[in-house]
């Protein structure tokens, strides 16, 4: 259903030497049934269904929706773009590029005006036997108005949080799938040994959630101006008219 809201294809051929570019565009305006997945993403992000079915039925829904769902999510403005371009993201990696998103990392928050270091998240590819074939280090960000610098500050923070010797994103990922004994944690344990050895693996995306209104192809030109050391960073340029508006109603 979200392929039948956007459309997502690789630039070719891309003006850029740095890295490389993904256009996605809106081919309609977004269904109900896409307002609901992207709602559901939203859900997810934030809370394990279990998790509030279980305190349901001990204290009740009202006192869940009151005292636990309502200070988790955000009132602030920029927090709700932050989160729900993050959310977006997760949603298009996983419907267009097919990667798992092992961790959550929304629901880690203990406010909901709260924001979270390090990289926005994990996205991780797996073999059929479970072996880890490419971690992607993501970050989001979501912009209503022309913010040529955008790219630039969002490339420096995966640059930054990567450049040391173990992120804390893989320290925060590996901890989250040992404690609920998921079944990659094998694997998640060898990718972080082997770290050294682990190039040929490593990826980096950049998602721009943008106003299709205010989108301009400087904001990619600074970055190519700015320069890349990262390997593998792919840019995804994500332009939805209204997505302010989106934003608001799915909240």
């Amino acid at each position: 259903m979200v392929k039948k809201w956007l459309d997502c294809k690789e630039r070719k051929p891309c003006p850029y030497t740095c890295f490389k570019v993904v256009d996605v565009q809106e081919t309609s305006e977004p269904p109900p049934e896409v307002k609901s997945i992207l709602l559901d993403q939203l859900k997810t992000a934030y809370f394990s269904p279990e998790y509030l079915e279980s305190m349901a039925e001990f204290l009740g829904w009202k006192r869940v929706k009151k005292d636990i769902i309502a200070k988790k999510v955000p009132t602030l403005p920029n927090i709700k773009k932050g989160d729900f371009g993050e959310a977006l993201m997760v949603t298009l990696l996983s419907y267009f590029h097919e990667y798992q998103i092992p961790v959550p990392k929304l629901r880690f928050k203990i406010i909901g005006n709260q924001t979270l270091p390090a990289t926005d998240f994990l996205a991780l590819k797996i073999d059929k036997n479970n072996s880890i074939v490419e971690v992607c280090f993501v970050e989001s960000k979501f912009r209503g108005y022309l913010d040529k610098y955008a790219a630039v500050n969002g490339y420096n923070q995966l640059q930054n949080d990567y450049s040391v010797r173990l992120p804390n994103i893989l320290t925060f990922v590996a901890e989250r799938l040992y404690e609920c004994k998921d079944v990659l944690y094998e694997s998640f344990r060898y990718y972080m040994r082997d770290r050294k050895d682990t190039t040929d693996i490593d990826s980096f995306h950049l998602g721009l959630c943008w106003e299709r209104e205010s989108w301009e192809e400087s904001v990619l030109e600074k970055l190519e101006e700015n320069g890349v050391n990262l390997d593998i960073l792919t840019v995804s340029v994500v332009c939805i008219g209204g997505i302010r508006n989106l934003t608001e109603e799915i909240f």
